[in-house]
């Protein structure tokens, strides 16, 4: 007999799965109890619901992209540059299922508050981190502070659907070609 916890990470793992493989709404509760040998009641307890486990698994995937954020930030030395290097390639090594449950999220961003909370928690929790990076580089020169994040917001905008068409084609690009594809897009779009 499986205990509550693990029930419960089996759950959301496998919703992961379920959703990145089928979207949102092609995925049913009966799938995912079939799949794990579990009963409604089972998914009930843990989550009370669809949108509850359609919740967890957004929480989970916001985490991970906070996570490449911040450990981006840490390894950049105050450099926004490589920030942005640093970020566009931890970018593209997110497990392919989190890329593909973003890719359906933002098709139904409209849809689900605390989705719309996440993504936009996401996209200023990035550029504040950007903007406190390119203050400290004295390299990097900031004219107008909205241009700036409006720029970032393109830049991340341009970074996610690559990675999100990489995850989907399975595309490959050698680190070379990648780095200066990164690098091109920086450079283009913070002249």
């Amino acid at each position: 007999m499986k205990d509550k916890k693990s029930t419960k990470l089996l759950l959301l793992q496998e919703a992961i799965n379920q959703f990145s493989e089928n979207g949102f709404n092609k995925t049913s509760i009966r799938d995912l109890c079939s799949k794990l040998n579990i009963t409604i009641a089972a998914v009930n307890y843990h989550y009370n619901n669809k949108n509850y486990l359609i919740e967890a698994v957004v929480e989970h995937a916001f985490e991970r992209f906070i996570f490449v954020i911040k450990e981006s930030e840490s390894l950049a030395n105050s450099n926004f540059k490589e920030f942005l290097k640093l970020y566009s390639e931890k970018l593209q090594c997110l497990d392919k299922e989190i890329l593909l449950i973003f890719r359906d999220l933002f098709q139904n961003v409209n849809n689900n508050k605390i989705i719309n909370e996440r993504i936009n928690s996401i996209k200023s929790t990035l550029a504040q981190t950007a903007l406190s990076i390119a203050h400290d580089d004295k390299s990097f020169d900031i004219n107008n502070e909205e241009e700036f994040k409006l720029q970032l917001e393109i830049f991340s905008s341009v970074v996610s659907i690559e990675a999100i068409k990489r995850s989907l084609t399975d595309t490959y690009i050698s680190r070379e070609n990648y780095e200066e594809w990164i690098l091109k897009n920086i450079n283009i779009i913070f002249k």
